[in-house]
């Protein structure tokens, strides 16, 4: 399923999911980003498989001062039917 609708990026933050490499690497997604009450920053992507119909989003959080990423991943099974799905995300920054 590798860049099943076009090319396959690797490198950064990659986010895996409905099956093995996202079939969609190189699509748009929906993206939204926030600035939270505790100074935080945060952005929002996700996106609805087109194979499943399955909805995959992740948050990504920098708060101030801190030497870390958060990361909040949520699956949404938006059918009738049970879905499969491997779902992982590999982080490579410097540390």
């Amino acid at each position: 399923l590798v860049g099943l609708t076009g090319p396959w990026i690797s490198g950064g933050i990659e986010f895996n999911w409905p099956q093995h490499h996202r079939p969609t690497t190189y699509s748009p997604t929906e993206i939204k980003l926030m600035e939270n009450e505790d100074g935080s920053k945060s952005l929002w992507v996700s996106e609805i498989d087109q194979m499943y119909g399955t909805k995959g989003s992740a948050t990504f959080t920098l708060y101030p001062d801190k030497a870390f990423i958060e990361i909040k991943g949520q699956l949404y099974n938006r059918t009738d039917l049970p879905q499969t799905f491997l779902w992982w995300a590999n982080p490579a920054v410097p540390v």
